[in-house]
């Protein structure tokens, strides 16, 4: 069927024998045929649906919401796209799937991030619920084919419409490339559209055609995830076009310089290794190799690196036929060429030291990977921090490298006195932007006025210098286990004139934004003010030192592995800063109880702890011919993933939450506008489950994942809205909002808030009547966060599942080596399953299912597994194999298998 209704739309090809109902008997053939089907999918639905669960990211929806009954789809995954109309939506393990006909006649059920590109309202409502399956299957029969009708003439008009663009667009690449060939750009779906459509205008139609014009050019345009949020391209540099069609070019050839790297290759990857096995336990160095690299061999060494890169498969991989010749050229005894085969070859050549860490290569990312003492952008930044603390006084409109010549809020600024300013982080922590005051109320017993004190950036950068166009590009400050890229430069943060790090400037009063809230000794916020405020009394001090002097003990955190760090000595503190610290406990405990009754439930599970010693001067990735040895030292802790709301850390962030909350009701009573973020509350199959999660909560207000896992409930990702929507996990009520504004040196976002405060805190004397950034800023910009986010978000659980591996495949391989093992926990590994058994296509493995094993804090694939095996079941495995690459996996099987 799919082949004659292809060849019918051929405009040389032939048709169907034309009768008065001809088309409309094909039709409800086709979809007798799919209703049939709707629960055997056929093979292009089990290859659309099979998801390579060890890549599934199983802690939050991070689509871009739900589509309504009758919208048109266009499909995208494991490199195949498909039409079709939503007429309904199901929950399955834990996610939203929609319900959509196809043009096939069958029923597929896509997630929400496999729908690239939407058109609500395609067919009516009513049409669209007459496709369920109900009590008349005459009547759905007939209302899917009139679906499949008007789909086949969608196809039709998609069709003639990409003919037209793809002829327009074919030069669209160098008209919007970087002028630097070394450089990446960006490029939107809409931008194209707005270069070509004065030619071809068509609306929707022409906009979806330049859309699959773009998606099926891999080489040049790479869809940035969440791809179905933005519409956004990357723009691939020509230096690393040229190099992917060279190395292509090289592989059709036999003798040619593939073939030669691949002979010298082996040798240095061997001797390499061997070297690596014998410095196991030597710190991490780095040293010149012995060996050479040819021009060519470098682009070859250059294209491998590249291709190391995590890409979805809504497009195929330009790198997947030269990485596959190198490979098989350098390793022909592995029975598969992927990723993990990929870093284990640049790791023996030197390219990449052995503890990279791979998530910091992304190139959306544009991380300066040069060393910060080495590296001309960081100099670059600090010449400019220095030029602008040493320019005269504007006297008129800031240029874009000029900072505030004095305080822009001065004439309103509290000043707290010698009050306690308790800035509380982990030890050795950077960026330290957030303190804590309390005050009691003498004729109010149980009632307490908390002041959270943030540092002030917003009274030395203008929203116009380029360090704050810059930060808007990066978005955060990004962590890695052997650097940090702050958003600021440190010369600025830690500055012992202007610093803005609290406590960086020693004896001279700090400049801060507080918000202050009064807690009843119910939990209520009773009142709240945001000021400008001065600080004049800081301490630092740590999370480990707060719970010391007031439990006397330290987070639960276990270590499976051993190497349990020591306790730290109880320190000596005053006595009146340990009542303080009592004193906030009290109130977070009142807080957090208030929740508690009101209904509010965050399901958790368990997560690993891991630290790893950091070494400088080593320069990975690399070209030039290394030798790497050693390897840092990690400690792998496993903890409730709750942990950090308890104790000191729950504390401060207790603290935080008010000020957020205070946030949105000062900018609300003063029509400020800002960006709140949002959660809803699960929507449960019931209100018996519903009912069963509050029995099930932990004075927490948490409740365990495990003892949790059989109540069926969707995974849902904050959002941003201008109005004061409700946060339920934080207990954020619907009219009061929750407006993050607590790390302006860490997160851009909440630095826009603070110039919206300086406008609002100014009053009458703000420079200008509105405020920096209006409405429709802002809404743009909700856009670009959500994009940056999901990155950090996905970034950060690539990097900790990459050390979860590396330390548990290093465990083994030392136990294989004869390392004496007095208790191995990875013998007794017990699990329960939370997604039901899926065949990965990719991989051609078995039945597999993503599986929790509490013990070790981690997700991981169990395979072997038959397909009546339900979600919930619990198991006894071991560890079958460790892949490591840009996607890491921990599989098992069932013990005894």
């Amino acid at each position: 069927m799919r082949l004659i209704d292809h060849t019918a739309r051929e405009t040389k090809g032939w048709t169907h024998t034309r009768t008065s109902r001809g088309t409309e008997k094909r039709l409800e053939a086709k979809v007798k045929h799919g209703v049939q089907n709707t629960r055997v999918p056929s093979i292009e639905q089990r290859i659309f649906e099979a998801s390579d669960l060890e890549f599934e990211d199983l802690e939050e929806d991070t689509g871009g919401g739900s589509l309504p009954p009758g919208t048109f789809i266009e499909t995208r995954r494991n490199e195949m796209a498909s039409h079709a109309v939503i007429f309904g939506e199901q929950m399955i393990d834990h996610r939203v799937k929609f319900l959509a006909l196809t043009t096939s006649g069958e029923v597929w059920m896509p997630a929400r991030d496999d729908v690239m590109f939407a058109i609500p309202s395609f067919i009516p409502v009513d049409l669209a619920k007459r496709c369920c399956e109900g009590p008349s299957m005459a009547n759905t029969i007939n209302a899917r084919a009139e679906v499949l009708k008007r789909l086949r003439q969608m196809e039709l008009t998609i069709e003639n419409a990409y003919n037209r663009v793809s002829r327009e667009c074919s030069g669209i690449y160098d008209l919007i490339k970087s002028p630097d060939a070394e450089e990446w750009a960006t490029t939107t779906v809409a931008e194209v559209y707005r270069i070509v459509s004065p030619k071809h205008p068509g609306g929707i139609t022409t906009t979806l055609a330049i859309h699959k014009y773009l998606m099926g050019d891999p080489l040049h345009f790479v869809a940035r995830s969440p791809y179905e949020v933005t519409q956004m391209f990357d723009v691939r540099p020509q230096s690393l076009v040229d190099e992917i069609q060279k190395v292509q070019q090289w592989s059709r050839s036999r003798g040619g310089p593939l073939q030669a790297f691949a002979e010298k290759a082996r040798k240095i990857a061997h001797s390499h290794r061997k070297g690596l096995d014998e410095s196991r336990g030597e710190i991490p160095t780095q040293g010149p190799g012995t060996h050479t690299w040819t021009p060519d061999d470098k682009i070859i060494l250059g294209f491998l690196l590249h291709s190391l890169r995590p890409y979805r498969s809504n497009q195929s991989d330009p790198y997947s036929i030269g990485q596959s010749a190198v490979l098989k050229l350098i390793a022909p005894n592995e029975a598969t060429v992927d990723d993990d085969v990929l870093h284990k070859t640049l790791v023996n050549l030197a390219v990449l030291a052995p503890w990279q860490d791979l998530t910091v290569l992304a190139p959306e990312l544009r991380l300066d990977l040069v060393e910060e003492a080495e590296s001309t952008q960081v100099k670059e930044r600090n010449d400019l921090v220095a030029k602008g603390f040493s320019s005269p006084p504007q006297q008129g409109p800031l240029g874009p490298e000029d900072f505030y010549s004095s305080d822009p809020l001065e004439s309103v600024r509290h000043d707290f006195g010698n009050m306690p300013v308790y800035v509380i982080d982990a030890e050795g922590a950077e960026e330290l932007d957030d303190g804590i005051s309390i005050e009691r109320i003498p004729y109010e017993p149980g009632s307490f006025w908390v002041h959270v004190h943030i540092a002030d950036p917003g009274s030395v950068i203008p929203p116009s210098h380029i360090l704050a166009k810059e930060a808007a590009v990066q978005g955060s400050s990004v962590y890695s286990s052997q650097r940090t890229w702050p958003l600021f430069p440190r010369s600025l943060m830690y500055s012992p004139t202007r610093g803005l790090s609290l406590g960086a400037r020693v004896g001279v009063p700090t400049r801060v934004i507080s918000f202050s809230t009064k807690v009843d000794s119910h939990g209520n916020m009773a009142d709240f003010k945001v000021r400008a405020g001065i600080v004049r009394n800081i301490v630092i001090t740590s999370y480990d030192t707060v719970d010391l002097v007031t439990t006397g003990s330290l987070l639960p955190v276990k270590y499976p592995f051993g190497g349990e760090p020591s306790t730290p000595t109880l320190p000596s503190l005053p006595e009146s800063q340990i009542k303080d610290f009592r004193d906030f406990i009290f109130v977070a405990e009142r807080l957090t109880s208030k929740r508690y009754k009101d209904g509010v439930f965050t399901i958790s599970g368990m997560s690993t702890n891991l630290e790893t010693t950091r070494h400088s001067s080593v320069k990975s990735p690399t070209l030039e011919p290394s030798v790497f040895r050693g390897f840092p030292k990690i400690t792998y802790g496993v903890a409730p993933s709750y942990f950090i709301e308890t104790g000191a850390h729950g504390m401060v962030a207790e603290m935080m939450k008010l000020a957020c909350r205070a946030t949105s009701l000062f900018c609300l009573e003063r029509g400020i506008p800002v960006l709140r973020r949002g959660l809803d509350r699960p929507a449960l199959a019931s209100e018996s489950d519903h009912q069963e999660l509050l029995d099930l909560r932990m004075p927490n207000c948490h409740v365990s994942h495990e003892i949790a896992r059989h109540i069926e409930m969707p995974l849902i990702s904050a959002t941003y809205s201008l109005e004061p929507v409700g946060h339920f996990p934080l207990g954020v009520l619907e009219g009061e909002g929750y407006v993050r504004a607590t790390s302006p040196l860490r997160r851009y976002a909440d630095l826009v808030t603070h110039w919206q405060l300086h406008h609002a805190l100014l009053g009458s004397a703000a420079p200008s009547k509105n405020p920096p950034f209006d409405e429709g800023w802002l809404q743009e910009y909700s856009k670009t966060l959500v994009v940056q986010e999901r990155m950090l978000t996905t970034m950060k659980r690539s990097y900790t599942k990459y050390w979860e591996v590396m330390f548990i495949s290093r465990w083994m391989e030392d136990t294989a080596r004869g390392a004496e093992r007095y208790c191995d926990p990875l013998e007794d590994l017990e699990g329960y399953t939370v997604t039901t058994p899926k065949q990965s296509i990719r991989t051609n493995r078995e039945q597999q299912a993503t599986i929790v094993v509490p013990k070790l804090g981690i997700r991981c694939l169990v395979e072997g597994l038959s397909i009546d095996v339900e979600k919930g079941t619990e198991m006894t495995v071991e560890v079958k194999e460790c892949r490591l690459g840009v996607r890491p996996q921990l599989i098992v099987k069932r013990k005894g298998q």
